[in-house]
């Protein structure tokens, strides 16, 4: 399960790193029975432990490429960013849509393996957790 959210403000430049708009895999993640899929685009900031940069970018490599595989994931924007100003504390932030918004919540053991790696790599900065998530609503999606 992806940590709980906790808004930061994000008034800082930000560089960004990778967009990609390719189509999940061939298998249809599916929704709970008896409901319609019901998508859920979110904003992941994590708050990298200085110089763990490179390691923690394979690991989000990987966690993309599995839930790809896994067709997790929508067809949407997925788009990769760091935080520009202080190297002291990097900052990823990720933006992309969740086939259901119930996914995360019974997310495959491969999944979560990858979310367990990642916590190492990530630390609280003040009062905000080591990874925020929010819901968000694309308004212009192009």
């Amino acid at each position: 399960m992806m940590p709980s959210f906790r808004p930061a403000p994000i008034a800082t430049l930000v560089t960004v790193v990778f967009v990609t708009l390719r189509a999940a895999g061939p298998v249809a993640a599916q929704a709970p029975a008896g409901r319609t899929p019901d998508p859920e685009t979110v904003l992941v900031t994590y708050h990298v432990k200085a110089g763990g940069e490179a390691a923690f970018a394979k690991i989000l490599d990987a966690q993309w490429k599995t839930m790809r595989d896994l067709a997790l994931v929508g067809e949407g924007p997925h788009v990769l960013m760091t935080r520009d100003g202080d190297p002291a504390h990097p900052t990823f932030i990720e933006l992309f849509t969740w086939k259901d918004r119930d996914i995360p919540d019974h997310a495959p053991e491969a999944v979560q393996k990858l979310w367990q790696e990642m916590s190492r790599w990530v630390e609280a900065r003040g009062v905000l957790p080591p990874i925020d998530i929010t819901e968000v609503r694309l308004v212009r999606p192009e």
